[in-house]
Parts: structure tokens; sequence; C-alpha cells
């Protein structure tokens, strides 16, 4: 179980389901109070549209 949707938690959580699927037993749970990933420092380069927001 991993307990974050952070950087972090999502990167952990996509690396044990890559173990997964080569062969590890075990059982992937992320949770997380969120539905997204946000990247706070870039928020400020989409407002300015120095970067697109997609």
């Amino acid at each position: 179980m991993i307990v974050g949707g952070g950087f972090g938690g999502v990167g952990a959580a996509r690396e044990l389901d890559r173990r997964v699927a080569r062969g590890l037993d075990a059982h992937v749970t992320l949770i997380s109070d969120s539905n997204f990933l946000l990247f706070t420092p870039l928020l400020v380069g989409v407002a300015s549209s120095t970067v697109e927001a997609r």
C-alpha cells in the first residue's frame, strides 16, 4: 500500500506495477485524496503563457 499520490507515490506505484508484470507476487494500491498529479512550479509558466497548459 502506498499512501500519497505525489511524485514519489506515483513513481513507486509505477515501478511496483512493472515488477508485478514481470512476476512479483504482490498487489499495488495507491491511496490519494486527489485524482491528479500537480507540479506547482510549472503553474507560473502556464499562467504567463510561456508553457502550454496541455
